[in-house]
């Protein structure tokens, strides 16, 4: 491998570098031609990682640091792989000074009809986030971390959100897929809202194949059952339709 310059680590957006890998093996997988530079004009940053082999990716951004060099305010942003290339909608900001992390306004990524956006407020142990997800095709995951043979398929659509105390925040969830497939199967679909506060679960699940519907009303001690604990625990099940 290749490091140009040794960058001051105290002060990393502010910092030109330029590192060359060859050949790269980690989890498994080995990564080709690794590539990553930092390039500073005053408070202008562009960035760019690029790597192939069993992993073909691409990063590119560009923003301006912040006046205290302790955030980066982001105008563009292009993240590519094989099956999709994702652009930057709109600006954001990452902040990270202060033991405090943020990233706001929403750092929103698009490609075609797909949307990917999250907002996050994360302080000591406390953390308030938010992922927005809208049409994601499942067929355009990376086939480097989604092997083919899976075959995956449909369109994902989720809101989660997580506020207060790590490790166990509280949540709210909900998620769509509609025209699932997996391997052989085909037609699935499924429908997920619900809240995780206190250690308790709680919500309604939709799932449907070709020959029925299952619906379900759950509320769980999620910890609780992990222990073995006893306590109070609903869950009831309708079978809506059946073909046989």
């Amino acid at each position: 491998h290749r490091l140009s310059a040794l960058p001051d680590v105290t002060r990393p957006l502010t910092a030109d570098a330029t590192l060359t890998v060859g050949e790269l093996r980690t989890a498994g997988r080995t990564l080709q031609n690794l590539s990553a530079t930092v390039a500073t004009r005053g408070r202008a940053l562009e960035a760019h990682v690029r790597t192939a082999g069993d992993v073909v990716l691409s990063l590119s951004l560009a923003g301006t640091v912040d006046e205290d060099e302790e955030g980066l305010a982001l105008h563009a942003m292009t993240l590519a792989w094989p099956e999709a290339t994702w652009t930057l909608q709109g600006r954001s900001h990452v902040g990270f000074g202060g033991g405090r992390l943020e990233v706001r306004p929403a750092l929103t990524l698009v490609s075609e009809q797909q949307r990917l956006a999250l907002t996050l407020v994360k302080e000591g142990e406390r953390v308030d986030g938010r992922v927005e997800v809208d049409t994601l095709d499942l067929t355009r995951l990376p086939r480097a971390f989604v092997p083919e043979a899976l075959g995956l398929g449909g369109r994902l659509s989720a809101r989660v959100r997580a506020r207060r105390q790590l490790p166990r925040p509280d949540a709210e969830v909900s998620l769509t897929l509609e025209e699932g497939r997996f391997q052989q199967y085909s037609g699935l679909g499924l429908r997920l809202r619900g809240t995780y506060v206190k250690d308790r679960a709680t919500g309604t699940l939709t799932a449907s194949v070709p020959a029925g519907t299952v619906s379900a009303d759950f509320d769980v001690p999620v910890q609780g059952l992990l222990r073995r604990r006893k306590g109070a625990l609903s869950l009831r099940v309708n079978l809506a339709r059946l073909s046989l």
